[in-house]
Formats: C-alpha cells, structure tokens, sequence
C-alpha cells in the first residue's frame, strides 16, 4: 500500500462568543497539547491516540492526519481520541493540530511510530508418552521421541493476546502430511523418520498477516520399532502364561505356547533360554510319565521288584508325587519279603537306573555303597565293569577333546585319526559322524585345491602372474602341497599381492563343517545384536554356503532387502532435504529436480504430490516461487 496522509475535521457545534473570547492565542499554549499513545503498536491490531493539555477544557476544532500504512481510521471522544490499524511495520506519523472556531492554529502536536509483528509461538502439546517394550528389563517405558506415522499435535499462540478473530495458515516440508491447518491447533504426521519444519502465519479477519513463525520436529522413531515393541511385549506375555501354565502342571499347553513365544520374538534371549529349559525338561516329564506307565503295567501282574525298579528310574528322570507315592508303597509291599537286604537292593536298583540312564559314575557309587552293605558277587562285576568303562571314557573324552583342538588348528588329517582313536574307547554316534563329515571334507579340500592349482597355471602361462599367485595362495589356504608353495616361492619374486586382496577360505567355497556353519551363524546373530547387519550378512551368508539351510536362505534374503529398503530411504531423505532448500530458496525447478532424483531412489506418496503441486504451479506461472510454503 502506498503511503497516504489522512486529515479528519471534528467541529464542535454552537460556539458562543464568550468562550471565543476566552481563547488562548496558539502560542501561549504551544507545548499544552501531546499525543499520548496506549498501548505498543502492532501490527493488525488498533492503534488509540489520545489528546492530553489544558487546552482540551478549551474545547478547541481538531485535525488529525496520518502518513503510512494503515486502515480502519476512526476518530473517537469528541475528536479527543484517533484510532487506526497499522498493516505493515512500515513507520506511520501522526500529527494533530488545534484551532480556535475562526479557524486559527493554536498549537499542534505529533507522534511518531513503528508498528510490530506479534511475536508467534509454535507448542508441542502434550499427550499420553510414547511407551516402548524394554527387552532387558520386560517392561514398557515412555519416551519423549516422536514417532513417525502418529499424530503430532501444535498450539500456535500470539504474544500478545489478540482479542479479535484470527486465521491460521499452517504449511511443513514435503514429508510430512498436515491434518489441520486453519485453526490454532494442528496434527502432522510424518511417514518417515527425519526432521519436519513445521510453519503458521496467523492473519486477522481483515486479512492482515500478525506474525509467523517455523519450528523443525525431530522424528527418531520408526513405526517398525512400535510394531517390534508391541510384539516382544505380546511375546512376553506369552512366555509368563506358558510358565504359569507349567506351574500348574499344564506342561503340554505351556510348551506350545512357550514356543510360540520363542517364535514370534526369537530376539529375546532369556525367553529363548527358558524355552531351552522347559523342553528339555518336558522331554524328562513324558519319558518319566512313559516310565511310570510300564511301572504300573509290572505292578498288575504282581512283579513287584520289577515295577520298584522302573519306578525309581521314573525319579531319576523326573521327580513327581505320583512316582514318590507309587515306590513308597512298593517298598512298604517288599518289605515283608526282604528286610534284610531292603536298603542293599535300593542301593543296587538305584544304581541301575543311573547306568540305564547313562549317569555311570553315579551308578559306581551307588553300587559300592551296595556292595559294603551286602556283598554279592555278581554287584563286584558290575562295579568292575563300570569301573573299566569310566576309564575308556575317560581316556575317549582327553582323545576327543585332542582331536577338537587339532581341528581348530585347521590338522584335519591329526583330528580325524585322534576321533577314531577316542571312538574305539567309546563308540559315539555323533562323533562317528562328525568323522565321516570330516574325511569328506578333507576330500572336497584336496579337490578344491587341485582346481585352484590348475586355475593358477592356467592364469600363470597367460602372464597373469598377480592372479595366478592369488589362486596359488587359496590353493595352499584350501590343502597345502609342496607344488603350490613353490610356485608361490617363484612368483614372489617378481609380483606381490596388493593389500586389498581377499583370499578365499574353504567356507568361500562352501566347504566345512556343521559345526563350522553353526560358529559362522552365532557370529552372525552377534552382530546382528550389534546392528551391524552388513557383517552379520557375510557371516549368514558363510553359514549357508555350507549348511544350505533354507530358513537362514530366507532370512538373509529378507535381510538384504532391509538393508537396501533403509539405504534408499535414507539417500531419498538426503535428497528431499536438499531439494527442500533449494525450494526454499526459490530455486523451484532445481529442487524439482531433486524431488524426482528422490523419487527414483525410493517411492514418497508426499514428495511425489508436492512435486505434481510445484510443477503444476510452475507451468502456470512462468516465475513461480515459494509463497509462505515453509520446508
């Protein structure tokens, strides 16, 4: 608006000759008139101007005008009061001047003033805290971080309070969706995790703009780690009705839904530990259950002894009350017929069901308490037996364990001979196995390297001395031979491998063992743990190459698409940022640009609108800028 200079008359009707006569000359009363001001000027909001002096009781014509930019003048209390509505913060001048009913100045008074913007603030309004399950502590905590695909809301207040009626113009950057965006408070929501600049301009009824003001919202949490909270605390939840199940003798219900638990939230180590326990132990309660079946089947066709005995393996396995009722009364039924070597056969019975059981130095024990009770002969071969068995163990357990530590050291051909050493001292299932697993391994090495080696000469008669000396190193890496390091003694004399060279292990080539899978998948679930996923997908996929095992296939294909989903939200984000400051600064086709490059890299339903809402705009007005849109 251009600036204007206002003047309004007020005439006082029916002046009397009289007062005429009493009037002052203009000079006398020069200084007697001011301007007073009420209240700070701001912008939108009246502006009242008052007269002060001894001249007003003279009640002399006033003539009031204004230089700027203003609206809404009013004159008020006789003319002894002027009222406008500054629209801008442009310097307004006021001036009034006094005179007599002829017309005459008698004095005159000015005013000079600035007008503000109201000060603008943009509050977080407070609602229920964000709770999220803590895995460690098993139990939800709050949290002040927002989270992305909830509602936010804001309270946009003015300083000072404004009285009239007012309209609020909220806008945020292309990520973030605004709910409301015309009254005093607002909702946003963001889809992603990121920073959003949330801004309002708040205008009057006249439409005169009172202030504005921009506040950036941190968004830390993504609504994958609500939908994880809300599942591990369910998984929790589960884990304590299985046990509470278990105490209430439910085993059968409390196993299912304790592997449930395991399953829906395989993270949690401490239900996974107790899902461990419970299974193992609820394999002991259906084999003592079996047992104390077969019990009783003895005890219907009076064999007494026979049941007791399978009774008091029943114990062993799993104490219950049933099986502590049914051996209590056996051995008051027995005790009739053997009084005197009751205590000698419980020793001796007991000592078997720990050897049927496998607990064998228990079993010695027991026997030799039975045999100091009552000597028999045939309880002193049985403890000469167990004795020479524990000694062969003994002596296959330090073979076996020899054998671990050469296959540690990567001596397969020393590992294998000391297993089978330890397997003539005690036939093992497992271990004869593992052996077998070995001396397949060994084969697949031998072979592997053989190829490695021909591949290195082949490479080396073409002149690829630095490639050749690689497959002749994994040569020796996959099965030393004195022909590979004497290729490599040559070569070395002439090439050396660059620092960055990888040279390939035997689990490369998806050569190892069960066990050598199962090490590469625990490191890989540490550092998942450590949310270090790329590494953790190296040892997955080291794992698999041997074990070929279709669940981790899955997980690590699963994985991989995560990892590659977050990388392109984050170099989208990288992107929207950059075109948001491009935009900003009305470099509207250049953040256009960086809006499609985003788009590209991962699909925003909300970039992609802002992007169709600026081009649009940009086709229909050549010299298209941001108006009031905050980023």
């Amino acid at each position: 608006m251009r600036p204007q200079k206002t003047v309004f008359y007020f005439l006082h009707g029916l002046w009397t000759l009289v007062f005429v006569a009493c009037v002052f000359s203009s000079a006398a009363h020069a200084a007697d008139l001011q301007i007073v001001q009420g209240e700070d000027a701001y912008v939108g909001q009246e502006v009242v101007l008052s007269l002060q002096g001894s001249l007003l009781s003279q009640k002399p014509l006033f003539e009031w005008s204004v230089s700027g930019d203003v609206k809404s003048v009013l004159l008020k209390n006789g003319g002894a009061e002027f009222a406008f509505t500054p629209i801008n913060t442009s310097a307004i001048d006021i001036e009034a001047v006094a005179k007599n009913p002829d017309g005459q100045v008698l004095t005159t008074a000015k005013l000079g003033l600035t007008p503000r913007y109201f000060e603008v603030g943009i509050e977080k309004l407070e609602d229920e805290p964000l709770m999220l399950w803590d895995i460690k502590v098993k139990e939800e905590r709050p949290t002040t971080e927002l989270a992305s695909n909830r509602p936010i809301r804001f309270e946009a207040r003015l300083t000072p309070s404004y009285n009239g009626e007012l309209r609020y113009d909220w806008t945020s950057d292309a990520s973030t969706s605004i709910l409301s965006s015309d009254a005093s408070q607002t909702t946003i929501t963001r889809s992603e995790i990121g920073d959003s600049e949330l801004s309002v301009q708040i205008v009057n009824a006249a439409g005169i703009p009172l202030g504005r003001a921009s506040r950036v919202v941190s968004v830390t949490v993504p609504s994958s780690r609500i939908e994880d909270s809300a599942r591990q605390k369910a998984g929790w939840t589960d884990w304590q009705e299985a046990q509470a199940q278990w105490a209430q003798e439910r085993h059968s219900d409390a196993v299912e839904l304790a592997k449930r638990a395991a399953a829906h939230v395989p993270e949690d180590p401490d239900i996974a530990e107790g899902v461990k326990v419970m299974g193992a132990n609820y394999d002991r309660i259906l084999r003592a259950l079996d047992l104390q079946k077969k019990g009783a089947e003895q005890r219907e066709k009076d064999l007494l002894v026979e049941a007791l005995k399978i009774y008091r393996r029943a114990r062993v396995v799993w104490p219950m009350p049933e099986s502590e009722t049914s051996i209590k009364e056996l051995e008051e039924a027995i005790d009739a017929l053997r009084v005197k070597n009751q205590q000698a056969e419980w020793l001796k019975d007991t000592a078997a069901a720990y050897d049927q059981e496998g607990q064998i130095q228990e079993a010695l024990d027991y026997y030799n308490q039975s045999q100091a009770l009552v000597p028999s002969q045939a309880i002193e071969e049985r403890i000469l037996r167990i004795s020479r068995r524990l000694e062969l163990i003994a002596e296959a357990d330090k073979l076996a364990g020899t054998g671990s530590s050469l296959e540690r050291n990567g001596k397969l051909v020393e590992a294998i001979e000391s297993y089978k050493a330890s397997l003539e001292n005690n036939p093992d299932e497992a271990l004869a196995l593992h052996v077998k697993e070995l001396e397949e391994i060994v084969v697949q090495r031998k072979r592997q390297a053989a190829a490695l080696f021909r591949e290195g000469s082949d490479l080396q008669r073409k002149r690829q001395e630095t490639e050749a000396l690689l497959r002749y190193r994994e040569s020796m890496a996959m099965w030393p031979s004195p022909e590979a390091q004497k290729r490599i003694d040559a070569l070395e004399r002439t090439v050396r491998l660059p620092k960055s060279a990888d040279i390939r292990a035997p689990e490369n080539f998806g050569i190892g063992t069960k066990s050598d899978a199962a090490r590469f998948l625990i490191a890989g679930n540490k550092l998942y743990g450590e949310k270090r996923y790329r590494e953790a997908l190296v040892q997955y996929r080291k794992s698999y190459a041997i074990s070929q095992d279709q669940i981790l296939s899955e997980l690590i294909r699963k994985l991989e698409a995560s990892l590659n989903e977050y990388e392109a939200i984050q170099a989208a984000n990288k992107l929207i940022k950059e075109g948001n400051l491009l935009y900003n600064q009305g470099r509207v086709q250049e953040a256009a640009a960086k809006y499609r490059e985003s788009l590209a890299a991962h699909p925003n339903a909300e970039v992609e609108a802002f992007l169709k809402h600026i081009e649009g705009t940009a086709s229909g007005s050549p010299d298209a800028s941001p108006s009031g849109q905050g980023k």
